[in-house]
């Protein structure tokens, strides 16, 4: 009796053994990345994902611009204003996946134009800048953090927000963050109010030369994983057209338009489109994804209003 029992205890022991190393070995269930195209990665699959965009206030939608405009300088916030955009500057920009966290390193003169084989075109901002966007709806201070680009194959379509049923070729969104919340991501990126988001339209026509500094330069990064030094790109000019007195907008409650679909924006649409050629739009098409195929049609489909009617300021 006591002779059989050492065998079968050697035996479980090997056994076990064994399964704990043909698990350790396992291969990891890889991170799931989001994607636009491909059926296992693209929106439809975002809510199962992410079950934040299953929400009730999601992004994009389609904006409304029928009714008359009131002057936001009769609400409790006063009138929208854009204090020291001319201040704004961009430490890094990059081919790459959409993101918030805050890269706050580096000095302003050290630009960098970096192809990182994501999704989108970003630039994020150097926080020395001291420009402010405040009023209208923003009930208190929020800073730029970073902005990014949305673009379609074609000029019938690429932009996330539609206007009155109508797309455009290309769409730029701003990204602020709350000034109070400043450091504290989580707040950020977990209050109702913790970004602010400007969204900018392009149509096709005329070159625009305050583009022109970030167009250019896209033509050397096409490669995924490049970068390049970016000098001479504003902000300020390049929205001036679309915010002048008179200029309307429409804002709602919403969420990023990528996952995980955070409701926490304030969107700000300006009806007024700004200019693409169609060369410098062509340069955003011929990105590389850094899996075999070009950066198109990288936008969020429309989604339900869910009762919320975009109040119109000018």
């Amino acid at each position: 009796m006591g002779e059989q029992i050492l065998p079968v205890f050697a035996v479980a022991f090997i056994a076990t053994a064994i399964s704990n190393i043909l698990g350790s070995i396992q291969p990891v269930e890889p991170e799931f990345e989001f994607c636009y195209k491909d059926e296992a990665c693209a929106e439809e699959t975002w809510k199962a994902e992410y079950p934040t965009c299953n929400g009730f206030h999601q992004s994009p939608i389609d904006v409304s611009f029928t009714g008359t405009p009131v002057d936001d300088a009769n609400g409790d916030n006063g009138a929208l204003t854009f204090g020291n955009y001319e201040t704004v500057r961009t430490f890094v920009i990059e081919n790459t996946v959409e993101h918030y966290d805050n890269r706050f390193t580096g000095r302003a003169d050290e630009n960098k134009l970096k192809n990182k084989g994501g999704h989108t075109v970003q630039l994020d901002v150097n926080s020395a800048n001291s420009a402010i966007l405040n009023g209208g709806p923003l009930g208190s201070d929020y800073k730029v953090l970073q902005l990014h680009f949305h673009w379609g194959s074609d000029r019938t379509k690429g932009s996330e927000h539609v206007y009155d049923g109508q797309a455009y070729p290309m769409e730029m969104h701003v990204v602020h963050y709350k000034a109070a919340y400043e450091g504290d991501n989580d707040k950020i990126l977990g209050s109702v109010d913790g970004l602010a988001v400007t969204g900018f339209m392009f149509s096709i026509g005329a070159e625009n030369a305050a583009l022109k500094p970030i167009t250019d330069a896209l033509t050397n990064i096409n490669e995924a994983d490049s970068y390049e030094t970016l000098a001479g790109f504003r902000l300020d000019q390049l929205i001036a057209p679309a915010i002048g007195d008179g200029m309307t907008y429409a804002t709602y409650p919403g969420g990023l338009t990528t996952p995980p679909c955070n409701e926490v924006v304030t969107w700000l649409n300006f009806k007024q489109p700004l200019t693409v050629s169609s060369a410098q739009l062509q340069a955003f098409r011929e990105l590389m994804d850094g899996k075999g195929g070009m950066i198109v049609n990288n936008y969020r489909s429309p989604q339900p209003t869910a009762g919320r009617v975009p109040k119109l300021y000018n």
